[in-house]
């Protein structure tokens, strides 16, 4: 028996759908920018709207202000707008490198974390630190990335060997042995040399604090390069997990649409840790909420999971500094009490079915 569909509902279900997007997308937009706000004003020492207000549009006080305002100008140009940036940037690229994976790999228990990328960069960096090398930007840059590197050859590998038997099970357990692996070889070398654990204690528990302000442009540079490319991409992820035949049959390379993807997942997760340390579980929970609530289409989920990335990295760290102004608190804590409860269910979902 035929249905008929009756263009009326037809029409009012797709203004219906039309609308719920844009207000997603509204609602995304005034979460982010609420979050960069707290970010600003929280921590200490509290700063207020006309505080901030007046660091925008003067650089030097007036005789009626107080003595104050020079201080609290400062703090916001010399430490909470630099902290801002570096949120902004880092949970967006830990967001686009979750999407990445769980786009490649169809899972969506993998991420930079979850396979090892993120603890193989902290590792170099803390190598580096141990050996004594001066860290200045280029080189906490090229160690991350040459962590990364390395983790993600061995994360190739893996995908390479798994592709054709679609097991990403086997993926996901390899990925969590390499990272524990990485992060137990970290540990080892920060007990054989104690001095390192205080010097370097907030970068290893991730933080946005005492951010080096000449990390951002080269973090930015990276970061921006790589969101660009990530949609370039697009066409070709979307067409290798349709199925590599047809995508090979289109003139697509599959090697070549892996080995770009994994470039980019390594060079988003590498910049992000050596500016803020290891933060877990942003790449795993980002993706996942990101297409909860736009969808599947890859153009929308990845915009989302870069506005999501940014929005939970911002607020995670102005809710810490809002709670506990005058004690630094990582905003890894709350990102790993919502992720791995979060990461629990996955698996329990993707096993149960």
């Amino acid at each position: 028996m035929l249905t008929r569909h009756h263009p009326e509902a037809t029409a009012a279900s797709g203004l219906f759908n039309l609308i719920r997007q844009y207000a997603i997308w509204l609602v995304l937009v005034t979460v982010l920018l609420a979050s960069m706000l707290l970010s600003l004003l929280a921590g200490y020492p509290q700063l207020s709207l006309a505080d901030l207000y007046l660091s925008l549009v003067s650089d030097t006080p007036s005789i009626q202000q107080s003595i104050q305002k020079p201080i609290q100008q400062l703090v916001l140009t010399e430490l909470r707008f630099p902290r801002l940036i570096a949120g902004l940037l880092t949970g967006a690229a830990m967001g686009c490198a979750g999407f990445l994976l769980q786009r490649l790999s169809q899972n969506p228990l993998t991420s930079p974390s979850t396979l090892g990328v993120t603890q193989g960069s902290a590792l170099a960096l803390v190598l580096v630190f141990i050996l004594g090398i001066e860290m200045s930007p280029v080189m906490r840059f090229s160690a991350a990335l040459i962590g990364a590197l390395f983790a993600g050859g061995l994360l190739l590998v893996l995908m390479l060997a798994n592709r054709q038997r679609n097991d990403t099970s086997t993926l996901i357990l390899l990925g969590a042995l390499m990272a524990s692996f990485f992060a137990a070889l970290t540990t080892s070398m920060l007990l054989l040399e104690q001095h390192a654990i205080n010097a370097i204690r907030f970068w290893l528990s991730g933080s946005l604090a005492f951010v080096p302000a000449e990390l951002l442009p080269v973090l930015a540079l990276i970061c921006l390069s790589c969101f660009a490319l990530s949609y370039l991409m697009l066409p070709g992820i979307n067409l290798v997990t349709t199925g590599e035949a047809k995508a090979s049959s289109l003139g697509i390379s599959p090697l070549r649409v892996y080995l770009v993807v994994l470039i980019l997942i390594l060079l988003l997760t590498g910049a992000s840790v050596a500016v803020t340390g290891p933060i877990l579980f942003t790449g795993l929970v980002v993706p996942h909420l990101a297409r909860l609530l736009v969808g599947v289409k890859a153009s929308a989920h990845l915009s989302a999971s870069l506005l999501l990335g940014a929005i939970m990295m911002t607020l995670a760290d102005g809710l810490t500094r809002w709670v506990a102004p005058e004690t630094p608190v990582s905003p890894s804590i709350p990102m790993a009490i919502i992720g791995a409860p979060w990461f629990m269910w996955l698996v329990y979902q993707r096993y149960r079915t």
